[in-house]
């Protein structure tokens, strides 16, 4: 088994799996860093470095991607009026993030590695009702 299976379970997560945003949220409270991308093609090509670098200057909701806690935030203060949790609603509306890499990467500023999940997020006329 490889360091990266052994990071985040072996077989629970492979490119172009379609995954439970609240699966991906467990990881990333393992320790992976998961990013969200709105744009197909930066999405697919999943370079989260290059991406920040040209894009860190701006605030994390302005950008094409999300850290996946930044993003679950925003839903949660947007759907704050529901009188129902987070997890209820996306158990009822699943969201289904379209895995398009799963590697090491060093953050920047950082000596130690860290597991790296990133994913497409669905378009709205492709989330279930």
């Amino acid at each position: 088994m490889s360091s990266i299976e052994e990071k985040i379970g072996a077989g629970s997560v492979r490119i172009g799996d379609q995954v439970d945003i609240r699966t991906l949220k467990r990881m990333s409270d393992e320790g992976a860093d998961v990013v969200l991308y709105w744009e197909e093609d930066m999405g697919r090509a999943a370079n989260y470095e290059a991406d920040l670098a040209d894009y860190g200057h701006l605030p994390e909701e302005n950008r094409p991607f999300i850290t996946i806690d930044a993003f679950l935030k925003f839903f949660a203060e947007t759907c704050s009026m529901f009188p129902k949790s987070v997890d209820d609603l996306l158990a009822e509306i699943p969201i289904a993030i379209e895995i398009t890499a799963v590697r090491e990467y060093t953050p920047k500023g950082k000596t130690e590695t860290k597991t790296l999940i990133a994913g497409l997020m669905p378009f709205r006329d492709e989330m279930e009702p």
